[in-house]
């Protein structure tokens, strides 16, 4: 009995010696592993500090990134003037632009006695004549000249007593630019050639043309010398060095019941500006 507990204890003993040698060895290994997690998490602000350096290093890159778009854009605004360009090599035939043509700026919706304006007439697609008609209160010119085009343009020797000199006209898409350049001529005629003009068919197409009786009637309102007469257009008024009758500039009369004229007015159909004319 002695000897089988003396060996169960010795069984029993060395067991528990290989326990603790196995368990001396598990904590041996244990601590490497510590040691290396302790030194990654060291290491990980490390990264954290180059992750910028990083990022400076990619940042040229992403500047060169926008500068191929940039160069794209180039052609693309360039591409505007070739079409531009391209519209202005259109030859245009002297015979659609035959008719009459007026000032943008110097007309009837500006001043009641002002108007400049051109008539054009062809013998072909390229050649014809211009005729000037330039009114400043008073005639300044009525003259005219002999035009061949080239490439939609043309020179032209302007010759009249208002002034004499060269000039160019250029016909475009529905308008027809002039300049004069004056040797000798009028300060009427200077005064409205002193830059490029430009002329259309209808300058008073986006204007509304007012009904000149009413027009009058409400000026004569509150005038007793006025407010008793009847008003009608003159019939016999025709367009004239005053510019009277046209459709923008009419002339209405103040008749009595004897139907006598007493007064005379022209009236801006455009402006509704009204002129006495009965001292004139």
């Amino acid at each position: 009995m002695k000897i089988a507990q003396v060996t169960r204890f010795i069984s029993i003993l060395s067991l528990g010696m290989l326990l603790l040698a196995a368990c001396t060895k598990g904590e041996l290994k244990t601590i490497p592993q510590q040691s290396q997690s302790q030194s990654q998490s060291q290491n990980q602000p490390l990264e954290q500090e180059q992750s910028p350096q990083t990022a400076d290093k990619d940042a040229p890159e992403e500047n060169v990134s926008p500068q191929p778009q940039d160069s794209h854009s180039v052609p693309t605004s360039t591409s505007q003037p070739q079409a531009a360009h391209k519209q202005s090599t259109a030859t245009y035939s002297l015979e659609n632009y035959e008719g009459s043509w007026t000032d943008t700026k110097f007309n009837q919706s500006t001043c009641d006695d002002c108007l400049n304006s051109i008539e054009v007439s062809s013998n072909s697609p390229s050649s014809g004549s211009l005729y000037f008609f330039l009114y400043n209160s008073d005639r300044v010119t009525d003259s005219g000249a002999e035009i061949k085009l080239k490439n939609n343009t043309a020179t032209f020797h302007f010759n009249d007593d208002s002034g004499k000199g060269t000039g160019t006209i250029t016909l475009e898409d529905e308008q027809i630019k002039i300049r004069l350049k004056l040797s000798s001529g009028q300060d009427n005629l200077k005064e409205v050639y002193n830059t490029e003009r430009t002329f259309v068919r209808e300058p008073y197409k986006n204007l509304i043309h007012q009904d000149p009786i009413a027009l009058i009637e409400d000026y004569a309102k509150d005038k007793d010398e006025l407010d008793s007469l009847n008003y009608k257009l003159d019939s016999s008024a025709e367009w004239n060095e005053e510019l009277d009758g046209t459709e923008e500039l009419k002339i209405v009369v103040g008749v009595d019941e004897n139907n006598n004229v007493i007064r005379r007015f022209s009236v801006n159909t455009l402006t509704g500006h009204i002129r006495d004319l009965s001292s004139e």
